[in-house]
């Protein structure tokens, strides 16, 4: 995730972690990875769709 010079990488399996993170503080990323987990199924569809599956 970007947002002007802030990024957050994030793991979905087995269960959605951040990864590494520059500029956003403790909340913002509580709220991202919420906003993640809620979203897990939709994003690795997403992403297989684009990439193919065992991407």
């Amino acid at each position: 995730m970007r947002r002007g010079e802030h990024e957050a990488k994030f793991w979905l399996r087995p269960e959605v972690v951040v990864d590494e993170s520059f500029g956003f503080n403790a909340a913002e990323l509580n709220e991202l990875a919420r906003i993640v987990s809620d979203q897990r199924l939709a994003i690795e569809r997403a992403w297989n769709e684009h990439f193919g599956e065992g991407s």
